[in-house]
């Protein structure tokens, strides 16, 4: 199988064991296990003497074991642990979600940008995929007529990020609503990544695509929420039971069991998730101040869309003709600062910025990118010396 090159996992991968200041990774600033004893308020010896006990052997094939379900389910209002099929992450449940549901003759609603893998997996094995783009012009919003004009009696499924990544935009209830509408007309699954769905500005709220739709599927993981993105814990949430069998039929081949240790420490990182989000929270709320009193300083030559939540936002430079890649290389071979180009998510003359790690890596970090923006305003063709490859 042909497969395109990951854009985003190749720039962090080549780059992020030699960062200074990294402006790139989205998961909020990782949690020991100290950490969250700490931030949980959770008996050391207690859980370490529980964890030690445990049989490393494949433990629970059924996609999680019932009280891992449970936990998982306590997330929604109307998904049961039944609907719940625990996987390694997020990026294996969306994989996972496309391998299984998606076949040659079938079309997919990519609405973007998003993460690539909802665009790359379905084309190498010759699903068509069509783009559905969301502007800032219009502060991301997603519009029916247009969703509807793409889709057709060949639209097997609808793919989106929410809240987005790496635009930090949030669906309203109408656009939800407006969103399932088209779906049901079409009898299409909707499959929405919401790892960041915990992960909101102010008094926002971000419904599951799961508990509003029958043929919605959630994406959920630990790695956003509770900082614990190395645990490698992920689920995918739906009510359709058709769908349901068909990926846990596949995830025989690819998936035996969670393991115990991992089933463990979720369970309780979920039971104590409050408190995590808590701390995510206050790190983000103080970041995002600052991130973005640094771009009201920049108005005159970066423009953005404020995030109502998630830890990133999308920031456009006005120099049309200069590659975001070349000017993220520049930033990063210079002054070891890592920030995305937005040519990996398909969008051009713009780059990311993640404000999830520590405040003080945050302010270096842009006070790196101010004196690369200043030079890029001055001149233009400094880059064109500089390597465009991702």
């Amino acid at each position: 199988m042909d497969i395109e090159t990951f854009k985003l996992e190749e720039w962090l991968k080549k780059r992020e064991s030699k960062t200074r200041f990294n402006l790139a990774e989205n998961c909020v600033y990782a949690v020991t296990l100290d950490d969250f004893f700490h931030i949980a308020r959770i008996d050391k010896k207690s859980f370490l003497n529980d964890l030690c006990s445990i049989k490393m052997d494949y433990g629970n094939i059924d996609g999680g074991t019932p009280e891992l379900k449970s936990a998982i389910a306590e997330q929604y209002k109307n998904v049961k642990p039944e609907d719940i099929l625990a996987v390694h992450g997020a990026t294996f449940a969306n994989t996972h979600l496309v391998w299984s549901l998606v076949k040659p003759q079938d079309n997919i609603i990519a609405i973007y940008p998003d993460y690539q893998q909802f665009i790359s997996i379905p084309k190498s094995f010759g699903a068509e995929v069509r783009m559905l783009h969301r502007s800032p012009e219009d502060g991301y919003a997603i519009h029916k007529d247009e969703l509807d004009r793409i889709c057709d009696e060949n639209t097997k499924l609808i793919t989106l990020s929410n809240p987005n990544n790496p635009t930090g935009a949030l669906l309203s209830m109408d656009e939800l609503n407006e969103l399932i509408s088209i779906a049901r007309k079409y009898n299409a699954y909707i499959i929405c990544d919401e790892v960041y769905s915990h992960i909101l500005q102010d008094d926002q709220v971000c419904p599951s695509i799961a508990d509003l739709y029958e043929k919605g599927i959630s994406v959920g993981s630990l790695s956003k929420t509770c900082s614990m993105a190395g645990l490698r814990l992920g689920w995918i949430a739906t009510r359709d039971k058709e769908a349901l069998h068909i990926l846990k039929q596949h995830s025989a081949y690819n998936m035996s069991s969670i393991g115990g240790l991992k089933e463990y420490i979720a369970i309780s990182a979920l039971k104590h998730q409050k408190a995590l989000i808590d701390r995510n929270m206050s790190l983000l709320r103080v970041n995002l101040i600052t991130l973005d009193g640094w771009l009201r300083q920049n108005k005159e030559h970066l423009s953005y869309v404020y995030p109502k939540a998630g830890s990133t936002v999308l920031v456009f430079y006005h120099q049309k003709n200069v590659s975001s890649i070349k000017f993220c290389n520049y930033l990063f071979d210079t002054t070891g600062t890592l920030i995305t180009p937005g040519d990996v998510f398909s969008v051009p003359n713009s780059f990311r910025i993640s404000y999830a790690c520590d405040h003080r890596q945050l302010v270096a970090g842009l006070m790196c990118l101010s004196e690369a923006c200043k030079k890029l305003n001055e001149n233009p063709h400094f880059l064109d010396d500089e390597s465009a490859e991702v």
